[in-house]
């Protein structure tokens, strides 16, 4: 597990060559932190659909990995797992940035097709995002407190 904290940007362009396994399915694409739905886009038809679903999310803790899983929706029942991509974040921190197109594998390691996407991760300083002010140690108030704080 790696430590981190900031924003991750999830961006999904578009599918190319995904086949549904049923002639009047329409794909979607789940995104997953560790495992924990975070969102996921509107179902569409085709062999080269576009997505175009922008997510941010919001990271403290320890994350592992980021996954986007390709689902078919069924009209009556579950839907049917058709492939997934997963990306650690070891990858994420060193690059930064991951765009392309990755290929989608089925639980049985074969592909499914490719989805174009982007992640990318900032990491970003946690005081500046805190809701409490921060006091400089040389102001006024600041020494008023440490004074306060003697005092007891």
């Amino acid at each position: 597990m790696v430590g981190v904290s900031g924003h991750l940007h999830v961006r999904i362009v578009r599918g190319k060559g995904l086949l549904p396994t049923t002639t009047r399915g329409s794909t979607y694409i789940e995104v997953k932190v560790d495992g924990q739905s975070i969102g996921s886009t509107k179902a569409k038809k085709g062999e080269d659909p576009v997505y175009e679903r922008k997510m941010d999310y919001m990271m403290c803790g320890e994350v592992d990995k980021i996954s986007l899983a390709l689902w078919e929706k069924v009209a009556f029942g579950r839907d049917i797992f058709l492939g997934i991509i997963c990306v650690n974040m070891s990858q994420l921190r060193t690059k930064k940035k991951i765009k392309g197109l990755h290929t989608l594998r089925d639980a049985d390691m074969q592909s499914v097709g490719k989805i174009e996407m982007k992640l990318l991760f900032e990491e970003i300083d946690m005081w500046k995002s805190s809701p409490y002010p921060i006091i400089p140690q040389h102001s006024s108030i600041a020494k008023t407190s440490q004074r306060s704080l003697f005092a007891q």
